[in-house]
């Protein structure tokens, strides 16, 4: 194996594909089947559940069909330090994938709703929610240039208001779209240009919840050095606009908020394969909040090490994220070290644990911690049929007073 391919297994990423890595950015991650009940900034700190109990996104042409039934025990349903009440929810996943590939165009589409039912708390039961639209097309031109337009429709009704919509806001309904274009250039075969556009639509169905619109622009350079290492450029602006509600703007800390302006940042990024089975990747830059905070710095360090069955990552970040029903950007601080393994053919088990500083970015700035510890365990019965189980344990500190709840989720999803 070359330095080169060893990189890509360790790093994730394929450099026969150099426009991956700016999708991923450009538009979240969402996961099929039963994970995707939680909002779009839950998975996003979720994102090795993701990885391991999402079924393998296959490299095909045709209709695929498939159908999630699932269980998941939860000791503390609204997460609440105060009221904590147990509930078992049955949960039903429908969905399907389509994909259409040719020499040069390839297009994609993904489906999924979900419906629960609560063994005490029937008021919450639900036939259509948690829809999940996803619509690409890709459209490679020459060798040297290709385009994708991306669309990612996501609804979700979370009663259980994990995390940080918890600390800054008693929302709990979002709706989400992103309509995002990249373009990519690729001049030789070590270096490629990245430019896209996205706009960003975060609702809130909540009367004291804040709506949320970004129109964001990122161009990205990178570079091949060698065999084994990368470099990348990366600049990004974001116009974020809040539309706080006549509630929430009636009050002292509303009225101390901006409800629009642009955060832009560059960044500077190195990537390297420091023997067969082991990667790092650096990135540094600084970080201009426009109105909304004087913060000045982002950046992340990632350490992957990978074997034949085995994989490992620690990874430290700091950047911004917007979120529905907050009303100001939040900083994020994560730490997070992440392990999975596959004792043989169809088996997966994975376990997390990530730290996360939160504080909104306005003139009352806002603080929240919260740990994530978590297990799954995924196996496959076959091509089109596999079983996972999850247990999540999240704790959560703001203003000094302390949530917790513990979730089981098992489930089982099959390809028609």
């Amino acid at each position: 194996m070359s330095c080169q391919s060893a990189y890509a297994e360790v790093s994730g990423n394929d450099d026969r594909n150099p426009e991956l890595d700016l999708l991923q950015q450009v538009q979240p991650r969402y996961a099929s089947g039963l994970s995707q009940r939680r909002p779009l900034q839950e998975r996003e700190l979720e994102e090795w559940g993701g990885r391991i109990s999402a079924p393998p996104r296959q490299k095909f042409t045709g209709f695929e069909p498939r159908i999630g039934l699932g269980f998941e025990y939860t000791d503390n349903l609204s997460f609440s330090n105060t009221e904590q009440e147990d509930d078992v929810i049955a949960l039903l996943s429908p969905g399907f994938n389509y994909v259409a590939n040719s020499p040069q165009w390839r297009v994609g589409l993904d489906y999924g709703f979900e419906a629960a039912a609560y063994r005490d708390n029937t008021e919450l039961d639900r036939l259509l929610d948690a829809q999940t639209v996803s619509l690409s097309a890709t459209y490679n031109a020459s060798p040297l240039f290709g385009i994708t337009v991306s669309e990612l429709f996501q609804q979700t009704h979370d009663p259980t208001a994990e995390a940080l919509v918890t600390a800054a806001s008693p929302a709990t309904r979002f709706t989400t779209n992103i309509l995002s274009t990249l373009a990519t250039l690729r001049p030789n075969r070590t270096s490629d240009v990245n430019l896209g556009v996205s706009h960003q639509l975060l609702l809130t169905s909540d009367d004291d919840g804040a709506d949320a619109q970004a129109y964001a622009f990122d161009a990205q350079a990178r570079w091949l050095l060698g065999r084994a290492a990368r470099l990348t450029a990366r600049y990004n602006a974001q116009y974020l606009r809040f539309d706080l509600p006549p509630a929430t703007l009636s009050s002292a800390a509303a009225n101390a908020r901006d409800d629009h302006g642009i955060i832009q940042g560059l960044r500077v990024g190195y990537q390297r394969a420091l023997a067969r089975n082991l990667a790092a990747d650096i990135e540094l830059g600084f970080l201009e909040p426009g109105p909304f905070a004087d913060e000045d710095w982002q950046g992340r360090a990632q350490l992957r090490a990978a074997t034949t069955n085995q994989l490992a990552t620690l990874d430290a970040s700091r950047d911004t994220t917007v979120v529905a029903g907050i009303g100001a950007p939040l900083l994020r601080n994560r730490l997070a070290f992440d392990v999975e393994n596959r004792p043989f053919a169809g088996l997966r088990v994975g376990g997390t644990i990530a730290l996360t500083r939160f504080k909104t970015l306005d003139r009352e700035p806002q603080e929240f911690d919260t740990i994530d510890i978590g297990v799954a365990v995924r196996y496959a019965l076959g091509s089109n049929i596999w079983l996972e189980g999850l247990l999540n344990r999240r704790q959560q500190e703001v203003s000094g007073d302390t949530t917790h709840a513990n979730s089981l989720t098992f489930s089982i999803v099959k390809g028609l």
